[in-house]
């Protein structure tokens, strides 16, 4: 898609690396625009000739992860495209793109997408007692969840402000996210299989930093060599607060693993 679009529009070979009003430029159209018609779009893919064709691919599991958030069709793909597109090319026909606008909107489009979909609640509640009107402007694990395990509301892109304008925002939304950041929601596992590091690089191997790499034998990959310092201080801080890190859960035959 990105090859099209320079062959169609070759003035974005001629771009500054940074340029400020983009910035505020692409905020604009993402929010005019591209968050609208995502929903509505959404909204289409859960009638039922467009759900048993295409969405129920990425509905197969009510149980989220990162890699879910780009499991879908074909269409799906290409309507993402467009969506995404929408915003860098508005601000570059404006005068206002840049190299930064274009790798930084999809990095961060990718990121809340991928964040969405981690089922691990990483916004803290308090953040939105502090600032009310921002829990309208920024989507949460938890909020999108419900999605997944009850698809007639939160079809919000990253704002649930489109849900309450349009009535489809799930009641539950707030509660549950406050109960999950507290900590009250949480369940004792049935069954725990606990994994002791025994050596800095060899965490690199653990499913949450490289998923692939856990089914590899271990040996030390010059190109991580550089994460050593943070996995140090990680390895520090984790020690200090005397913390465990859960790398992922399940629920078997009813049990929670």
């Amino acid at each position: 898609m990105a090859s099209v679009a320079l062959l169609n529009f070759p003035f974005l070979e001629n771009l500054p690396s940074w340029n400020t009003k983009g910035i505020m430029c692409c905020i604009v159209i993402h929010v005019g625009i591209s968050e609208p018609l995502y929903y509505w779009f959404h909204r289409l893919l859960h009638t039922q000739y467009f759900f048993s064709h295409y969405h129920s691919l990425h509905h197969a599991s009510i149980v989220t992860q990162p890699f879910i958030a780009g499991m879908a069709t074909l269409l799906e793909h290409l309507m993402m495209g467009v969506i995404i597109g929408i915003p860098i090319l508005g601000t570059c026909l404006y005068g206002h793109g840049s190299i930064s606008l274009i790798y930084g909107y999809i990095l961060v489009f990718d990121f809340l997408r991928c964040m969405g979909h981690s089922n691990v609640e990483i916004i803290p509640h308090v953040l939105f007692q502090i600032f009310p009107l921002l829990k309208y402007f920024l989507y949460t694990p938890t909020y999108h969840s419900l999605h997944h395990t009850e698809m007639n509301t939160n079809f919000c892109l990253f704002m649930p402000l489109y849900d309450s304008i349009w009535k489809t925002i799930n009641t539950k939304s707030w509660d549950f996210h406050e109960r999950t950041s507290s900590g009250k929601n949480e369940r004792i596992a049935d069954f725990v299989f606990l994994v002791h590091l025994v050596d800095i690089m060899a965490a690199l191997h653990f499913p949450i930093f490289f998923r692939s790499f856990s089914s590899h034998k271990f040996f030390v990959k010059l190109f991580l060599i550089p994460m050593w310092p943070f996995l140090f201080l990680l390895m520090n801080l984790s020690w200090v607060l005397h913390t465990t890190i859960v790398g992922t859960f399940y629920n078997l035959r009813g049990r929670l693993h």
